[in-house]
């Protein structure tokens, strides 16, 4: 019994180390720049969550005279505003929010944390939902598979949505499996923040 309990700790052990390993790989090697696509509408989104002014200022909606010069004047990521001359955020909110939470605590820095570190706890919970279905050893043969994905890898140093949005579904399911009250509140959150972040992926809270 003694020997069981053990192993069961190393494992988790283990499961920690390759967790911790995942995140600080995300922030050694993460793309400190949203100078892209996706990744600059969430950022630029985070920031007006962060100073509590989702209306942004774009004058040249009130000079521009071709066709749809407002939607022209909306930088990817922001929609033209309820007022002429402004634009407004148009990516789903949830990211943006964990973004901009983590810009009030860590600064310019803070957004560009959240994938590395839901990354890690993707990890973690690859490893909790393997050994509640086979045991130690197929959460940590789950937890590493993850954890060198390449597609993971690729997700965890940019700041996308991809791996924040996995790791809360990955959350919500454990809670989902666990009993009591306070799991199925918890696991309830977890799937609205993980609809927040990917309304696409709605259906799969039935």
């Amino acid at each position: 019994l003694g020997g069981r309990d053990n192993r069961r700790r190393a494992a988790v052990l283990a499961a920690l180390l390759l967790s911790g390993l995942s995140t600080a790989a995300g922030i050694r090697f993460g793309v400190y720049s949203a100078n892209y696509a996706d990744a600059s509408g969430y950022v630029a989104a985070a920031r007006s969550w962060a100073s509590g002014d989702l209306v942004r200022p774009a004058p040249l909606q009130l000079w521009a005279s071709w066709p749809h010069a407002t939607e022209s004047g909306a930088p990817l990521g922001f929609r033209p505003g309820p007022i002429l001359g402004t634009n407004v955020p148009l990516y789903p909110a949830g990211l943006s929010w964990l973004m901009a939470a983590a810009e009030r605590v860590g600064g310019d820095f803070g957004p560009f944390v959240i994938a590395p570190a839901l990354g890690g706890v993707l990890v973690f919970v690859t490893f909790l939902l393997g050994r509640r279905a086979g045991g130690s050893a197929a959460g940590l043969i789950g937890a590493s598979l993850v954890a060198t994905s390449p597609i993971v890898l690729l997700h965890t140093v940019q700041p996308m949505s991809d791996v924040p949005a996995t790791a809360c579904w990955a959350c919500a399911w454990y809670l989902g499996l666990r009993r009591g009250v306070g799991a199925a509140l918890a696991a309830g959150a977890i799937v609205a923040l993980a609809v927040a972040i990917r309304p696409n992926l709605a259906p799969l809270a039935i």
